[in-house]
This record gives C-alpha cells, structure tokens and sequence, in this order.
C-alpha cells in the first residue's frame, strides 16, 4: 500500500520539542473584525439578494491552522448547487460511523456553516469535502473538453452508461485507533480520510477540537491529493496496475501536481501566490508545500513534500531506499514545478499584479492539461521518461518545449521514451487495491490498487 507518507527528508534539527507554529498568512490588511462565520449573521446579509440557482459555502483555506486574513476558511460559490445528503451522479460524501448525511441549507440555498462552533463542526467538514472533491472534478470535466479528448469523464470503474459515485469517506477510522493516514481504493471505489491524535498540541480534551484530533479531510492538500489518484486512474488506468516502482511515483506525484494546480484555478489565490513568493516561485511561500499540518504533526519542518526539492533520477537509482513511491516522486514533482516557474517567467512583463497574476494562471492550466494528457498517453509501466517524451510530443512551443527538456534534463531524466523498468515495490498478501499520501511500514504493491498519503 502506497500512502500518504512523509517523503520530505526530516530537518535532523526538526523534534516533536522544536515544531514550528502553524503558519499564519496575512494576505493585506487584516479586518477591524473577525468574520462571523454563524449561519443567523450569514442569512441576513445574503438574504438581500436575488435568488440563485447555485449554492454558497465555506470551505477550509487549506487546513485548520492556517489563517489569512484572520479566517481559516474562504467562501466559494457551486453554480449547480449543493445537494442537502452531498451526493450525486459523481461523489458522496458518507461518515465513517455509518450516520446518514443530512445537511441543511438555509433559505437562499447556502451552507454557510461555522467550524468553532462545535455543533457546526461536522457539518462544516462534510460540505467542505464535497466541494474541494467536485471542483476537482469539474475542472478536469472542462481541462479535459479544451484539450479535445472525446468521450465523458467519469471515472475508472464506470462503464460507458456511468456507474457508482466516488465515495467520499469522512473520519473512515471512526470510533477505532489512529490512522495517520489517506487513501484511495479502486475496488472499494471511494476514498478513505482518517483521523488521529496530534502528537504535539494536548489541546482543550474535546475530541472535536480540530487542532487537537487531525482529520485528513480537513487538509485541501490531502482531498486534492487523493481525488488525484482517482482522477489519475481513470485517465490511465494501466498506472495503477504496474509494479514498477517509477510508475507508482508517477502516481504519487500526478496527486501532488493536482493539489498544485487546483489551487492555481482561483484568481484570488493566484494573486496570494503571487505576493507571498514576491513574484518569484521559488522564493519561500505556502505554495510549494504539501499538507503542513500533517507534516508538523509527524515532525517535518515544513509539510510532508515540498514541490520546491532538488531530488534527481540519478540520485534515487543510485539509492534503493529512495526507491520508496513518496520519495521518489518528488523527482517529477520538482522538475514540473520548475517549469511552471519558467514558463510564468518566460510570459511574466512586471506591468502589473493582476495581468502578471492571470498569466500564472494561464501558465498553471496549460501544464495541468499538458501533464494530464501526457499520463493519460502513457503506457503500462511507465517511466520519468516517458511523461517527458510525452509533454515534448504534446507541447507545440518551440520555446516552452525547451523549458520541458531543460528542466527534465537537470534531474536526470532522459527525453527519449523507457517504459522498461522492472523494479518491483515491496508486496504484501493484501488483495485490496489502493494509493495514499505517505509512506507506511507495511507498503503495498500497486497491485493493490489502493494509494495514499504517506
């Protein structure tokens, strides 16, 4: 079982006694006052308005420790709406501990729920899971159409006529020991989102404290990462099935890339992106890190991978223990995250913030589709090589097609198509088959078709 594991290497300084304060971002001027997040304050100011066909909604920024602006979480508007029991043709979201889901909307159709409010708490969580997971979907709908791909999206296990929604397993773990973990499940088809005790904050003694007992589904990092790997299965479903240990890195990085590029999509978290890095990707900012709270939690500086990283090919050959899926999948992870910044660069005229920020942007969804379509045209057990050969075939700028190479090339990764590796992961007897975010003592083989965090 591959999963959601820590691959960043650990700071040797870094100890449970020395762990950073969660980060807090102040984009701009902080309000006079705090939001009010309350369902009576959020009725009345929205009331005003016409109705919508559509639905508002609080979601987590990106996990309950990060703050901009003095508020965890941002609104976001469905333009289809939101269904009261979070289900539709393409996800449901379900509780681990078998409650039915009924989430009410107010009177103009809007779930503006408030996360410090303890009876809010889990209603708040499960709206928030629903629609970081369906705007992942409908961004790779669209990526999809633009990019002239026939056919729906649905996903791996859907026959032509549709099938079963992804399910969405919220606290999957309920009620039994710690999981410090995600995962995503082809059989089973849903995705699993545990929680565990956070090592390092006693917190207040309410188990629903969401600083005290951490909750993967909290984590946008985490949902979009995970939903990469279903999304990922359903382009090239042969991914999934190989035992080279470079192909299951690739899956692990595709999940890392998508929680990248999904939060490329919003022009207002462009514009943060854009501030925080003082306009240079490279420069320190919350962008490049994934799922900080989850890193802090099991002792890492700075979250559990960074897509800023100088991991090459050649280093992790030279090193089986670096063979691990997570680790090794930083090597993908960084050569693209270098050409995004190069091909930002390369459009960048420091005119202004906003069209220097659209360009980001623009940059961000050409490569997002330009990696989607590159997997999806992959074979069985592919290769770094082979996504590479695959963007320079695809990319059709003479002066991007360089920035491909160029930057491939600096991690060891040759242009010319492999997909001869035999390098198997380590199996086990599970039958099961799954993918998640870090690295655990008992890894499984891709054969499992189940992938996770660490």
């Amino acid at each position: 079982m591959t999963t959601l594991g820590a691959i960043k290497k650990e700071n040797p300084e870094n100890s449970s006694s020395s762990l950073p304060k969660p980060l807090i971002y102040n984009f701009g001027k902080p309000p006079s006052s705090s939001v009010d997040h309350s369902i009576t304050h959020t009725t009345s100011s929205v009331s005003r308005l016409a109705p919508v066909k559509g639905s508002g909604a609080f979601i987590w920024i990106q996990d309950p420790t990060l703050k901009i602006n003095g508020s965890k979480t941002e609104q976001i508007y469905m333009p289809n709406g939101i269904p009261a029991n979070l289900s539709n043709k393409m996800i449901k979201v379900v509780y681990g501990d078998g409650t039915p889901v009924i989430i009410p909307p107010d009177a103009n159709n809007h779930f503006f729920y408030n996360p410090d409010d303890p009876k809010q708490l889990r209603k708040f969580d499960a709206v928030s899971l629903f629609c970081v997971v369906q705007q992942i979907f409908d961004t790779y709908q669209k990526l999809l159409m633009d990019w002239h791909q026939q056919g729906g999206f649905g996903w791996e296990w859907w026959s032509d006529k549709g099938g079963k929604p992804l399910t969405l397993v919220l606290d999957a773990n309920a009620g039994k020991a710690d999981v410090m973990n995600a995962d995503y499940e082809r059989d089973n088809q849903c995705i699993n989102f545990y929680h565990f005790a956070n090592p390092n904050n006693k917190g207040t003694g309410n188990p629903g404290d969401p600083t005290q007992i951490i909750g993967t589904w909290r984590m946008t990092d985490v949902i979009r990462h995970e939903t990469g790997h279903a999304i990922c299965d359903r382009l090239n479903p042969l991914l999934l099935e190989s035992e080279s240990w470079q192909t299951g890195a690739l899956h692990e990085a595709f999940g890392d890339m998508n929680s990248l590029f999904m939060l490329l999509q919003d022009q207002v978290t462009c514009k943060m992106v854009y501030s925080y890095s003082f306009g240079n990707l490279h420069n320190d900012s919350f962008f490049p890190d994934l799922a900080e709270q989850f890193g802090a939690a099991v002792g890492l500086l700075r979250g559990l991978r960074s897509a800023i990283n100088t991991v090459t090919l050649t280093e992790v050959l030279a090193n089986k223990k670096e063979q691990e899926v997570h680790f090794a999948s930083q090597v993908m992870t960084g050569a693209v995250y270098d050409i995004l910044s190069d091909m930002w660069d390369a459009t960048k005229q420091n005119d202004t913030n906003d069209a220097d920020t659209d360009r980001l942007r623009v940059a961000g969804n050409h490569l997002m589709g330009l990696v989607a379509i590159a997997y999806k045209q992959a074979p069985k057990n592919a290769t770094f090589s082979d996504i590479c050969a695959n963007m320079l075939r695809l990319e059709t700028d003479k002066d991007k097609r360089q920035i491909i190479a160029n930057n491939f090339a600096k991690r060891g990764i040759s242009t010319t198509p492999t997909a001869t590796v035999t390098t198997t992961v380590t199996t086990t007897a599970t039958t099961t088959a799954a993918s998640s975010l870090a690295h655990s003592e008992t890894e499984e083989t891709n054969k499992t078709k189940k992938v996770g965090m660490r």
